[in-house]
């Protein structure tokens, strides 16, 4: 388009493709296309319908100056051939695949982030802390370097060389030292984050309102029951197919079948190995797999842990099951309260029957 018959001043970058300035022209002198504006010089009569019919400010009537080109709030162009226009749509149509591209990566980037920032907050609810695999691995090391060093002891000659009435005692030395070591460990990865151990492990719960309490206390107790008969059925089973359960008495052996004896089990089976455990498997390693890899993955990762850890085959397949409950119970609740609780409730539950039959 010459400057003498240069009626239009054009932007492509606010046309909007509707095809109205098209439709309009008497002359059929307009095209457009993804990032051009084409005008047929040598058809355009400067009737202005073109101008009309846009109400995006794509096409306006230039300002009388000798340059083909008009000089606007933005970059302005002017297409006065098909070659033009033909280079013009290439650029454009490489450009848009270059932006789509761009587009697509810095999406898949953003569901990533916003993925692992759910995880996060889901693992982290009420300002608790965010754990790292290393923090897991050190935690799982020490559980496992605590339980080498007790079972070394407790099978140890100069430990059976204590008597009978005081072994129970030294038994009970034995395993509140084990336990000592790791919630060290814990609490040391609480301070390291100016935490205290309530909030850095999200003992508080988030339950608000009456209803969600109520919530909360029907899934734990659901829970508990699902898993107590599993375990049982999982029991009838085992004997069905020849595969004799532990021999009974073990729990009361641990510190003799008396009132004493009970008031140790109590301590340290119903409430402080819950309590530890699920700091540890729950707190520190569901929580640091579940920033990284997601609920699920975390769940049966740290309830495969928790099973392998307590070293008895054939309570494998119902501990799983047990430390899967707590995980899912732990995460949807966003807090470690409802599945201390429902970890004390278990063990109460097993050392209860092991008494009575005992009695």
């Amino acid at each position: 388009m010459s400057a003498s018959k240069a009626y239009l001043a054009v932007s492509p970058e606010r046309c909007n493709g509707c095809g109205r300035c098209v439709r309009a022209c008497p002359r059929s002198a307009i095209r457009v296309g993804g990032g051009y504006v084409y005008v047929d010089s040598s058809a355009c009569d400067g009737c202005f319908a073109c101008v009309e019919t846009c109400d995006t400010g794509a096409i306006v009537r230039r300002a009388p100056v000798s340059s083909p080109v008009a000089v606007g709030s933005g970059p302005t162009v002017i297409v006065g051939s098909r070659a033009e226009a033909k280079a013009l749509r290439q650029a454009a149509q490489v450009s848009a695949r270059e932006r789509t591209k761009a587009t697509k990566v810095a999406e898949k980037r953003q569901r990533a982030d916003r993925v692992k920032s759910e995880h996060v907050e889901a693992v982290s609810a009420d300002g608790a802390a965010t754990f790292e695999l290393t923090d897991a691995a050190i935690v799982v090391a020490v559980m496992l370097g605590a339980f080498a060093l007790k079972e070394f002891v407790l099978a140890s000659e100069p430990f059976a060389l204590i008597p009978d009435a005081g072994r129970s005692l030294a038994r009970a030395g034995v395993l509140g030292v084990y336990y000592s070591l790791q919630a060290f460990v814990l609490v040391a990865l609480a301070r390291r984050r100016g935490m205290t151990v309530t909030r850095a492990f999200g003992l508080r719960g988030l339950d608000r309102t009456l209803g969600e309490r109520l919530a909360t206390a029907g899934w734990t107790l659901a829970l508990l029951v699902a898993t107590r008969l599993f375990a049982t059925a999982w029991g009838a089973f085992a004997q069905a197919v020849g595969w004799e359960p532990p021999a009974r008495g073990e729990i009361t052996a641990l510190f003799g079948s008396g009132g004493a004896g009970l008031l140790l089990t109590v301590v340290l089976v119903v409430v402080v190995g819950p309590v530890i455990e699920e700091l540890a498997f729950r707190g520190v390693v569901m929580r640091a797999a579940g920033a990284r890899f997601g609920m699920w993955p975390a769940i049966l990762g740290s309830a495969g842990l928790f099973a392998l850890f307590h070293l008895t085959p054939w309570l494998l397949v119902p501990t799983f099951a047990l430390g899967t409950a707590l995980g899912w119970l732990a995460w949807t609740r966003r807090s470690l309260a409802p599945s201390i609780v429902m970890h004390a409730a278990y063990n109460g539950i097993v050392v209860a029957a092991a008494f009575w039959l005992a009695s």
